[in-house]
């Protein structure tokens, strides 16, 4: 019926909850490597996954294809790469929700590339999303100073002899 969940619904659902899992393993991941290791382990994985499907769809692109894919591989590369440093360097309460930024742009490049005008209720999402992060951001930040300073006045044990 009308109600229940098609397809499309779905693979958002699904998308959902592999980028949440994604975001998890990059913060436990950014403890312990580096970020080339993670960008490395993330493409060799995304290929092995995505092989499949793509031989079932696959086009050899002509040379503005190329260039494109290029373009965007290192586009992806350079933004996946300060992604990784910002987990490894933030909170991960503080830096997620600067991922939902990218509705923001996602609409500007939509208008800038192809004459794409939102509609009313964009806007009125995009400010929901941008005030949430930069509320979180902000309580993230009073967070850890009432940390700082719990530990600033918390005395100092004498060193056992």
């Amino acid at each position: 019926g009308a109600g229940s969940l098609q397809l499309g619904a779905l693979i958002a659902l699904a998308n959902a909850a592999t980028v949440a899992i994604s975001i998890l393993l990059v913060k436990r991941l950014s403890d312990s490597e580096t970020p080339l290791m993670i960008l490395t382990q993330f493409a060799i994985f995304s290929t092995l996954l995505l092989a499949l499907p793509a031989i079932w769809v696959w086009r050899w692109p002509d040379l503005w294809g190329w260039a494109l894919a290029v373009g965007i591989a290192l586009a992806a590369t350079v933004g996946q790469y300060f992604w990784v440093q910002a987990f490894k360097a933030g909170e991960m309460s503080a830096v997620a929700p600067f991922e939902y930024l990218r509705l923001p742009f996602a609409v500007f490049v939509g208008w800038l590339v192809w004459g794409e005008m939102p509609v009313v209720w964009t806007y009125v999402g995009a400010a929901i999303v941008i005030a949430s992060a930069l509320y979180i951001a902000h309580r993230e930040h009073q967070l850890a100073r009432e940390r700082r300073r719990a530990e600033a006045a918390r005395p100092v044990a004498p060193p056992v002899p």
